[in-house]
């Protein structure tokens, strides 16, 4: 995440702590500087759930303008260079730790496959951007 200027201790306590907002409390899990100059900062955010715009409105309830957001994961699967709109099949290991946060067994390696086909042979990441992209008419 990308934000004008520099954000104080102060905010950043606030934000770990947690900020009311409209539809309930907005917490951080963590929050790191990663980088900038000039007027912006770049922070790494660990949000453990993701309502709508939920990163700028809390930063927004302590005074602060986020202008870029780049997602870079889902819970413990890494994006990558995942492009906006593209997807890619979930490795084995992938998809038994998003079995494992569940709190359910993993699928029998049999079962699981990563090779392209129909989408009940495996599971897959897809980048949220396509969909989203052209409903505003953006591409």
């Amino acid at each position: 995440m990308r934000v004008l200027g520099e954000p104080s201790p102060e905010q950043l306590r606030e934000l770990e702590i947690g900020v009311e907002l409209d539809e309930g409390v907005a917490r951080l899990a963590s929050i790191e500087h990663a980088g900038g100059a000039a007027n912006n900062r770049w922070y790494h955010i660990v949000l453990r759930e993701g309502r709508h715009r939920e990163l700028r409105a809390a930063l927004g309830a302590v005074g602060l303008a986020v202008n870029r957001v780049i997602r870079v994961r889902f819970g413990p699967i890494e994006l990558g260079k995942l492009r906006r709109g593209a997807s890619r099949p979930l490795s084995p290991e992938e998809i038994a730790g998003l079995y494992g946060l569940a709190g359910l067994a993993p699928p029998k390696p049999s079962h699981v496959s990563t090779k392209r086909g129909p989408a009940k042979a495996g599971m897959r990441v897809r980048s949220r951007g396509a969909r989203g992209s052209r409903a505003q008419g953006r591409r």
